[in-house]
């Protein structure tokens, strides 16, 4: 939805197309990068049990660093001094990389913003919303959803939403759409969605040693699912 789509919507507003009466132009703002299967060096160095002062030099990673979820294989060769360090370049992306991308995420967002404004567009900020999702998480039936790995509001690949996140981006679009242009659309019922989302596993987000569910998953168990699939060095 990132790149792709701002490149779709930026192309149909700087060819000055027009709509009919009965559409709508919509531009959206993407969200800069924040995908569930990166992991921090900070968070590496959690989940491993020492200081990242410690273990990145060896891995060759530091403070700002990501890597992917193939870096935790070499992870444990490498502190189990079965291989030597660093990590493969292929699954760290550095802090200069990291920079980039966000610079030019911000920059694409902004023509965006630009180009809505001279269209008289109405714009979906995306980049918004899921930057609110991430500080705050999102409320439905009792559950504290959030944008951890496998905490309700992406899937499995940790890049595209659950049924419930896209709902909740849906909302957002409808909620313009009411809003710019009384398009009078009914928003779409989260709650339910998620009731229903098979990703929204039960026992995330609620207090701990509750259960949610006849499968009985406590929020302890979903978190030790969470890092077991993300590839971490549970103890």
């Amino acid at each position: 939805m990132g790149i792709v789509g701002a490149v779709v919507m930026v192309a149909a507003l700087a060819a000055d197309v027009l709509l009919a009466p009965a559409l709508y132009l919509l531009a959206f703002r993407s969200a800069s990068i924040d995908s569930r299967l990166l992991t921090s060096a900070e968070e590496v160095a959690e989940l491993v049990g020492l200081p990242l002062a410690v273990i990145g030099p060896v891995l060759g990673i530091g403070p700002g660093d990501f890597v992917t979820p193939d870096a935790f294989d070499f992870i444990g060769l490498i502190l189990g001094g079965v291989i030597l360090g660093p990590l493969p370049p292929e699954v760290v992306l550095d802090a200069s990389e990291v920079g980039i991308i966000q610079a030019a995420t911000e920059e694409f967002n902004a023509f965006i913003a630009e180009q809505a404004s001279a269209k008289g567009a109405a714009l979906v900020d995306i980049a918004a919303l899921l930057g609110s999702l991430a500080s705050d998480g999102y409320v439905a039936h009792g559950q504290l959803l959030t944008v951890d790995y496998l905490g309700g509001i992406f899937s499995l690949d940790g890049v595209h939403p659950t049924n419930t996140g896209y709902a909740i981006v849906a909302n957002e679009f409808i909620h313009v759409l009411n809003t710019q242009f009384a398009a009078g659309v009914p928003p779409v019922a989260v709650v339910q969605v998620a009731m229903d989302d098979p990703l929204v596993l039960p026992g995330v987000g609620f207090p701990p040693g509750h259960s949610s569910s006849a499968f009985g998953l406590s929020a302890e168990m979903a978190g030790r699912v969470r890092t077991v699939i993300r590839g971490g060095l549970p103890n």
